[in-house]
Parts: C-alpha cells; structure tokens; sequence
C-alpha cells in the first residue's frame, strides 16, 4: 500500500518574459498548480485548518482561492525579464528574505532622451545631444555610482505617499508628493558592452509627453525648499485674485477670443522663477523632431549588483544626467535573486504552456531542495535557540542541574540570605564590635 503524499510547499524562481507583469505569471500558475496532484496534499490540509478556524470566510469563492498561497517576492516592470521568485504555501511567510537580499541585473541604456517612465516605453520628457557621451565618460561616472547612494525613485514607480502609489498620482493627474531619496547600495557595477552610434538596434521613443506631463517629470526633481516656494506663491496667487472686485466677463464667440482666454487660463497655473525656467526647458529644449532620423545614439550593456529598493530606472536616468545628455532604460533583466540563477535553477514560463509532464518535475524537483535544506536550518536554529536558554538560565547546564534548576536554586539561597538578614536586624542584642586591632588592621596599607 502507497504511503500518503507528503506536502509540497516551499519557495521556486521562474523565468518571467517580456511584456507581461509579475501578477500575470502568478496568475497563469495558480490555476495549473491547484489541479495539480501535487498540491493536493497541500489543499486539503488548508481545508482543513479553514473548516476548524472559527473565523472561517463566508464567500466559498474566496474560500477556495485561498486554499492554495502563492505569492511572489518582487515586482518587475512588464518591460522586465528574469528571475521571479514564487513562493507557495509556507514558503510565502520567506518571500520577505528575498525582497530584502541583494539582487543582479544586466540592463542597457539608451542615451539621447528622458522619458516619463525613465524606460524607452514611457513617453519622451526631454531630448539631448549625445556628442558627450563616450565610453571613456561612462566607466568614469560608473564608478562614482558604486558603493552606498541616495537615490531618488521614478514618478512611475509602487512606492507609497501618504497611502498612495506614486504612479496613481501621475496617471491620475494629482500633485506629485515629494520624492525623497533612499539609501541603496550598489555593491558591483560594471560595463559589459558599449554600443557606439548606429552600430544597434534600438531607437528612441517617438511618443512626446506633453506639457503637463513634462511639468510632472520636471517638480519630481526639484528640492522640498522649491516646491514650498511654488505653493506659497500660488496661495498668494488665488489670495490677490479673490480680493479683487469682480469684472464683467465679456463672452464671445470668436475662436480667436476663446483661444486668448485659454492662454490666461494656463499661464496662471505656471510656476515662477526658477520653476519658468524648468518648465520652459522641458516644454522646448531639443524636442524630438529635431534629432536626425539617420543616426541612432549610443548605448551601453551595464551589470550590476544592488540591494533591496534600487531601481535599474533611475541608474539610467541618473547616467544620462552624469554625462551631459539623456538617458533612458531600454531592456532590463534580472539575472539573479538570492539562492536563484538563470540557466541554474529557473523554470522557464514557457514549460508552464507545454502540459504537466514538463513543468511538474521541475517544480516537485526545486521544492523538495527548498524543504530538505530549510528542514535542517530549522533543526539547527532550535538547537541555537535551545543552547542559547541553557546558557542565559543556567550556566551552560553544569552545576546545580542546569536550565530552570539552577536558577531556582539561586533564588533559594538569595532569599535564605535576606531572611537571615533581617533576623540579625531585628535582635535586641547589639552586633559585637570589632576588636581594635582589627579595626587598625583594617586601615593599614598593608593586605589582610
């Protein structure tokens, strides 16, 4: 007779392809993964803790989309590809570990523009002259950017404000928060290929923002002390508007009159001082027509090694800016997270389409390894643990016994010692003196 099936559960990585987000992988598996036979086990022991707890969902929909965890341990941008780490029920109380640990990219980087996004899908911001960008440059500025940076995070990006994804802001046409820098570290950075002019594939976006979205990209750089500047001037603003008398508004139908009102209209809502300088540069410098359709920009195949919270994005940004130019991400992958390799131990997402009988091997393989080695790290924490309390209680488990014995013992005898004490203290018959000599012995320099 064949035992029951153990329980599969754990942390794997797959291969995630352009053009798609992470949610869209987690997604894909799920259903493949709760009609597997190899999650059964693990399903109808998640049923089964469901049906004992007393705060059991209502909605049996919902019910039984949660009898199986996944989860994945960071987000890659859609243009992204790489390592995706999974985990699957347990193993996504250890996807934190991975959205913590250190992470290696390889990306490339397109000079000669800015775009809203700070990658080559985004629409164009700001476009450069690229005669300054040379190979020479580049590994100067890459070895400024090594070591521990503040660096500040796209418009675009998950990052929260006061209960709100950066990226909600600029899609929805909000006021954007300031951006505060982060501490990141780049443990590695180096140049794997430089790409001269015209000797690559890649072209520069041909959306232009507009001027709106530009204005957006432009306040994401200026510091706290300008944008405090800017509000105070447009409360000023609206405080001088609404003590003036109102005038008599003449209506007309003429477009040329509509068009001159509409200008008022917009001109009112522009920054002052050096924020009009900023605008005006955004909305006119090097717009992209201008650059020849003849000649692409150069490029450069970068590697890297960073921690948690660095984004690829802004490296590129922050290059074109380093070298007098523009720049912008054109394709990123991540070539490693933790414990996880491509061409290692990475399931490629396309064995997911090809039937059970490719992918499941692969993925009973990667979570038994997963078990089998956290198995024995939790063997050997407890033990720590456990050598850790025999130590701190009871003097390393000699003497009176050891563990709780021994520091009970200890009490006893502290407590004996006060209880006699006291009764010392509450004699009626005075302690006895020292005898004088002892007292002189007491006071010479000289040892006892």
């Amino acid at each position: 007779m064949r035992g029951a099936m153990a329980i599969l559960e754990g942390v794997l990585a797959i291969h995630k392809p352009p053009s798609i987000s992470s949610y869209d992988v987690i997604r894909t598996v799920t259903p493949l993964f709760r009609k597997s036979q190899l999650f059964q086990p693990l399903i109808a022991r998640e049923r089964s803790r469901k049906e004992q707890s007393s705060s059991r969902r209502k909605n049996a929909q919902k019910d039984q989309l949660s009898e199986l965890k996944i989860g994945h341990g960071g987000t890659l941008d859609p243009l992204a590809t790489g390592v995706l780490v999974v985990g699957i029920g347990n193993g996504t109380k250890a996807l934190q570990k991975f959205l913590d640990g250190t992470k290696e990219y390889e990306c490339t980087v397109l000079f000669g523009a800015a775009t809203d996004s700070y990658d080559i899908l985004g629409k164009v911001t700001k476009t450069a002259s690229w005669e300054k960008v040379t190979k020479e440059r580049l590994e100067e500025a890459l070895e400024t950017l090594k070591g521990d940076q503040m660096q500040l995070p796209p418009v675009y990006s998950a990052i929260r404000v006061d209960g709100k994804h950066l990226y909600e802001y600029a899609r929805q046409g909000l006021p954007i928060p300031e951006i505060k820098r982060r501490p990141v570290t780049v443990h590695e950075l180096e140049l794997l290929e430089w790409l001269p002019p015209d000797q690559h594939s890649f072209e520069l976006p041909s959306q232009e923002a507009d001027a709106e979205a530009k204005l957006v990209a432009e306040r994401a750089t200026w510091p706290k002390s300008l944008m405090n500047k800017r509000k105070r001037e447009s409360d000023n603003d609206e405080e001088s508007k609404s003590q003036e008398p109102p005038q008599k508004v003449v209506r007309s139908s003429s477009p040329s009159e509509q068009t001159n009102e509409a200008e008022v209209e917009s001109t009112d809502l522009k920054p002052t001082g050096q924020a009009d300088a900023a605008v005006a540069t955004a909305a006119t410098q090097n717009k992209p027509d201008q650059i020849s359709s003849k000649s692409r920009p150069p490029a450069a195949r970068i590697r890297m090694v960073v921690s948690s919270g660095f984004y690829v994005r802004s490296l590129c940004h922050d290059l074109g800016v380093a070298l007098d130019s523009a720049g912008l991400m054109a394709t990123l992958v991540r070539s490693r997270q933790s414990g996880f390799e491509l061409g290692r131990n990475v399931i490629e997402f396309d064995d997911f389409e090809k039937g059970e009988e490719v992918w499941e091997p692969q993925v009973k393989k990667m979570l038994e390894e997963w078990q089998a080695k956290h198995a024995q790290d939790d063997v050997d924490n407890k033990r720590g643990a456990k050598r850790e309390r025999e130590n701190r209680n009871g003097d390393g488990g000699g003497g009176n016994g050891g563990g709780k014995r021994s520091k009970r013992n200890r009490w006893k005898d502290t407590q004996h010692q006060s209880n006699q004490k006291n009764n010392r203290r509450n004699t009626s018959s005075p302690e006895p003196e020292p005898e004088p000599s002892a007292r002189r012995r007491r006071n010479t320099s000289s040892p006892e």
